[in-house]
C-alpha cells in the first residue's frame, strides 16, 4: 500500500476509535475526491476543502443555480400570476431547472422522472414566442404536456444532497480504497455528525459564482421548523437586488440544542462569521 494509503488509513482507523480532528476528515476528503468511483457528494466536499472561497462548478453550484432560476420565477409571479399566453422569456429554462430539483421526487405527482424527460424536450418546443420575447402555451401541446407544465410550475424545493447521503458516499469511498472494511461500517456509523458539521463548516460563507454576474454566499443557518442545522443558498430576486429568496442546500437531522456551542446560540444575527467543528465535537464560533 504506497504511503498516502496508508496515512489516510492511520487517519479513518482514528476515526474509527472515536478521535475526532478535522485535519483527518480535511486529509480524507482530499484523498477520497479523486477516488470516489463517481460518488458526487465526497467530490464535492473534497472540492470545497480544496477550493473554499468560490466555486464555478460542481453539484451545490448547479442545483443553487437552478434555484435561482425557480426563485426569479417566485419573485416575477408574486408580482403578476402566471398567465399561459404571456409566459416570462425564461419560462423554458425554469422548467428544465424545475424537473432536475424535482428529481425522483415528481413520482409523487403521478409521472415517474424517466418519462417527464421523454416528454420535456417536446413541451419546450411547442410553445409560441410572443413579439415581446414571452412566451405562450400553443394549441400544439397536448394535455398531458400541459399537466406536465403544471407539475413543473409547482414550487419544488429541496437539498441538494442530506448529510445521510454524504456520509454513505464517504464511508462508501473509504471502503472501496480499503481504509475501511465492511465489518467496521455499523461502528464508524457514529462519526456521522462529525462528518456532517464538518462538511457544513466547508460550505459556511463559501461563494458560489452561477453566470452573469450572479453568485450566492452560503451560510450554515438553523431551521426554524425543527431546530436541525442546515446550510443555506440565498439568491437575489430577480425584482430586487436587496431582496433574497434562500432554500436549504444541504440538510443535516442534527438538533442544534444538541450539537451547537452555547455561545453561538445566543448570537441571534445571521451566522456570518467563520465557523468550525470544535474539539467538543460541536459547531462554534471561531475566536
Amino acid at each position: 500500500m504506497p504511503t498516502s494509503d496508508l496515512a489516510s488509513r492511520a487517519r479513518a482507523q482514528r476515526l474509527l476509535a472515536g478521535e475526532y480532528r478535522t485535519d483527518d476528515l480535511t486529509r480524507l476528503f482530499l484523498y477520497a475526491r479523486d477516488r470516489c468511483d463517481g460518488r458526487e457528494t465526497v467530490k464535492e466536499i473534497g472540492d470545497f476543502v480544496a477550493h473554499h472561497s468560490e466555486r464555478t462548478k460542481g453539484i451545490l453550484t448547479r442545483e443553487v443555480t437552478d434555484w435561482f432560476l425557480t426563485a426569479s420565477m417566485i419573485a416575477q409571479s408574486s408580482l403578476r400570476p402566471l398567465q399561459s399566453t404571456n409566459l416570462p422569456a425564461n419560462f423554458r429554462e425554469f422548467l428544465q431547472a424545475s424537473l432536475r430539483r424535482a428529481g425522483a421526487d415528481i413520482k409523487q405527482r403521478g409521472i415517474s422522472a424517466s418519462e417527464a424527460r421523454r416528454r420535456l424536450p417536446e413541451v419546450l418546443k411547442k410553445f409560441a414566442v410572443n413579439p415581446d420575447g414571452s412566451f405562450a402555451i400553443s394549441p400544439k401541446h397536448t394535455s398531458k404536456e400541459i399537466e406536465l407544465i403544471n407539475i413543473l410550475t409547482s414550487i419544488t424545493v429541496r437539498p441538494a444532497f442530506t448529510a445521510d447521503r454524504l456520509f454513505d458516499d464517504f464511508a462508501s469511498a473509504l471502503q472501496s480504497n480499503s481504509l475501511l472494511t465492511k465489518a467496521q461500517r455499523p461502528l464508524f456509523e457514529r462519526v456521522k455528525p462529525f462528518v456532517a458539521l464538518f462538511s457544513a463548516t466547508v460550505m459556511h460563507n463559501c461563494v458560489l459564482e452561477l453566470g452573469n454576474g450572479v453568485r450566492c454566499t452560503l451560510h450554515i443557518q438553523i431551521d426554524p421548523a425543527d431546530g436541525s442545522i442546515k446550510v443555506a443558498a440565498p439568491v437575489p430576486a430577480t425584482i430586487r437586488d436587496d431582496i433574497f429568496i434562500s432554500s436549504y442546500i444541504f440538510s443535516t437531522d442534527l438538533p442544534s440544542v444538541d450539537w451547537c456551542d452555547e455561545s453561538l446560540l445566543q448570537v441571534q444575527e445571521q451566522w456570518l462569521f467563520a465557523l468550525e467543528v470544535s474539539p467538543s465535537g460541536k459547531l462554534s464560533k471561531i475566536g
